[in-house]
């Protein structure tokens, strides 16, 4: 469960690039630490608008409502396999 939280959140957050630094030319590796430790959140059960309410002020390619919403069908998904 855990493999498929990572390569989800990841998948997310890159898209979302809540700092605007993928946009700008960081490494394709830049949120992988925020990815983990997202992953383990979504499994604890944290609420994503929590999550996402960690990044401020959110400079993001996506609105942090869109990345709320993944992250949180990606919870549900999580939920399902358990």
């Amino acid at each position: 469960m855990y493999d498929q939280a990572l390569v989800g959140s990841k998948r997310i957050i890159d898209e979302a690039d809540p700092e605007g630094l993928l946009a700008i030319g960081a490494p394709p590796d830049e949120y992988d630490s925020y990815s983990a430790d997202v992953a383990r959140r979504l499994i604890h059960g944290e609420d994503p608008s929590a999550i996402v309410g960690l990044w401020k002020p959110w400079q993001g390619r996506r609105p942090a409502a869109w990345c709320t919403e993944q992250l949180a069908i990606l919870k549900a998904e999580l939920a399902v396999d358990q």
